[in-house]
């Protein structure tokens, strides 16, 4: 279950509002949501607009088997103490996830996650994770002197993970005394971390499951930090929804199925009775989904932007947002959407499925099932136009 309406409310209040520049596509970029999640163990995961997941923590790789939906794309080993700065990313069209050392390119790509190791005396003080303007540390049991500006890849610290060291010792001491000169935006800690003893920790604010939504911020500088307490459990979502969901992500699949197997010169087919290019449709049928769940989500969490990346609706006004995309990558952008619903749906907590949510003109219940049919529609208008004599083979 999720915090009454008015926990809901203060967690809104102190959340990353987007005052950052709205991308023009769903590429991942800065000012896109990204998800941190506690999976016990010391193991958190960060989740990226871009659908990139990488891993931290001493069982990530047994975790990730065990609790996970799909594998991640990076596992990092907190206890490893070998130097680490890489870029993990992958570019349009490329089926395969990159992990590639810094020195060896310039970012890589809008999308590019980078990973770096703090290091003293061969040891592993702390991860750096930069993502889509986001800056996150992950601190590690033993920190027992603050690290320098110069160790960090921005100036300003908008998250800390703060693994749990057993029980208050020093290094927690360590690790308050790290807060106070990093002063990030939010400091983020397992429900059962003894460190939230000390009375020095000062207000603390408690979730009821694993995700916290965060994005790039131009907020004052140096805010109050935010101490955000959760569980290692992920949130479940209730019967009816689910089966909702279900229903139109397998709608989406079958979508993505259809479009993934096109080629560059089919998605962009201008049919002659002045139809929608294939691209068109894939474009319409994830931005629609994306703008009205963005929308509910941004009501009740301000640091998930609306993202509005709806194409043109004249075929005569349209122009394609990515026009050397092939086939599987718009089925992956498909997935992105599709993944970015089910990651922030916490966020339906409470929510009247027969009722508007605050953010939306729909009813939640018919938005879901018209997302299902939206789907099977323009997917079945796309497969009419391999009948047309000038479909390109």
């Amino acid at each position: 279950m999720m915090p009454c309406f008015a926990t809901r409310y203060v967690l809104c209040s102190v959340c990353l509002f987007l005052i950052a520049l709205v991308p023009s596509d769903v590429d991942a970029r800065e000012g896109d949501p990204i998800a941190v999640r506690n999976w016990g163990d010391g193991v958190v995961a960060i989740e990226t607009q871009w659908n990139l997941l990488v891993v931290f923590g001493p069982t990530a790789e047994s975790v990730a088997k065990q609790r996970f939906a799909r594998s991640p794309d990076q596992t990092i080993v907190m206890s490893a103490s070998q130097a680490i700065d890489h870029w993990l990313f992958r570019k349009p069209n490329d089926s395969l996830v990159s992990w590639v050392p810094v020195a060896d390119r310039f970012p890589p790509s809008p999308d590019a996650v980078r990973v770096k190791s703090i290091q003293r005396a061969g040891k592993t003080l702390a991860w750096i994770v930069m993502v889509d303007g986001v800056q996150i540390m992950i601190s590690t049991a033993g920190v027992d002197t603050p690290l320098r500006d110069d160790e960090m890849l921005a100036s300003q610290l908008d998250l800390l993970w703060v693994r749990s060291v057993g029980v208050p010792t020093k290094d927690s001491s360590a690790i308050l005394g790290q807060i106070k000169h990093a002063q990030p935006r939010v400091v983020c800690l397992d429900a059962g971390d003894p460190i939230l003893n000390q009375e020095r920790v000062g207000e603390v604010i408690h979730i009821q499951h694993n995700t916290f939504a965060i994005s790039a911020t131009e907020l004052d500088p140096t805010p109050p930090t935010s101490w955000v307490v959760m569980p290692s459990k992920p949130w479940a979502m209730p019967e009816g929804l689910e089966a909702l969901f279900i229903t139109m992500e397998a709608s989406c699949e079958q979508s993505q199925e259809v479009f993934g197997k096109l080629s560059i010169e089919q998605l962009n087919f201008k049919p002659s009775n002045g139809t929608h290019t294939p691209r068109w449709n894939a474009e319409h049928m994830m931005g629609r989904q994306l703008l009205f769940f963005s929308q509910i989500y941004h009501a009740q969490q301000p640091a998930i932007a609306v993202m509005d990346f709806n194409p043109k609706q004249m075929p005569s006004d349209y122009l394609a947002a990515h026009p050397t995309w092939n086939g599987a990558e718009e089925a992956r952008q498909m997935q992105r959407v599709s993944a970015f619903t089910r990651r922030f749906a916490y966020l339906l907590e409470g929510l009247d499925l027969d009722a508007k949510p605050p953010g939306s003109r729909w009813v939640l219940r018919a938005l879901l099932k018209q997302m299902d049919r939206h789907y099977a529609e323009h997917t079945a208008n796309t497969l009419k136009k391999f009948d047309l004599p000038d479909w390109p083979q």
